[in-house]
């Protein structure tokens, strides 16, 4: 089953959000706190799909975009 499309804006609009917000040094910490959660989340749902025997393509290269922008944060935050 393919990720929902509503599902895919969103992470789109936080990630332009948060790498806008990452180039401005502004509220990294917000952005680390939701970058987390969503991270639990897709975490989640890779471990449901794997059980049901789904695709997990999708919520892979979505945790790859969440972990990117949190690297992206943290090293902003040790300049």
């Amino acid at each position: 089953m393919p990720i929902d499309y509503t599902l895919v804006q969103t992470v789109h609009y936080i990630y332009r959000k948060t790498i806008e917000d990452i180039e401005n040094g502004i509220h990294l910490q917000e952005h680390l706190q939701e970058i987390n959660t969503g991270l639990e989340m897709i975490h989640a749902q890779i471990i449901l799909h794997t059980q049901e025997g789904k695709e997990v393509k999708g919520y892979e290269a979505l945790k790859r975009k969440f972990f990117y922008l949190k690297w992206r944060i943290l090293t902003q935050q040790q300049l």
